[in-house]
């Protein structure tokens, strides 16, 4: 049981960024690795759908530093905070999923001890 209770708590602690990181825990690779693509798929999606929107002429101007590349990144995201929306809602729905499906499992490892005895 211990090691649902890990998981628990790893997965509220790295939040919606690795939801798949409790599933580790408990030995569910299969799920693991696929809540952590399907984070990865909505972070990259999302990426590629802001850099659409974005204005890339300051880019082209060739003088790349890292204050430049800053102001970019800050331009990019206040401009399109209202789309950086519904890549939290779905990164908070898989996180969601996860911890629901963990705690459910440990329900089940529970029932089962229990009834074992």
């Amino acid at each position: 049981m211990w090691r649902y209770f890990l998981a628990v708590i790893l997965t509220l602690f790295f939040g919606p960024g690795v939801p798949g990181v409790g599933h580790l825990v408990i030995r569910q690779y299969k799920k693991a690795i696929i809540l952590i693509l399907l984070s990865i798929a909505v972070v990259f999606i999302m990426s590629a759908y802001l850099v659409s929107f974005a204005d890339l002429t300051p880019l082209e101007t060739g003088v790349l530093n890292f204050s430049s590349m800053m102001e970019f990144s800050k331009k990019l995201l206040a401009d399109n905070s209202d789309k950086m929306f519904y890549s939290n809602i779905a990164l908070a729905a898989i996180w969601a999923y996860a911890l629901a499906d963990i705690i459910w499992n440990a329900v089940i490892a529970f029932r089962s001890q229990r009834n074992e005895k």
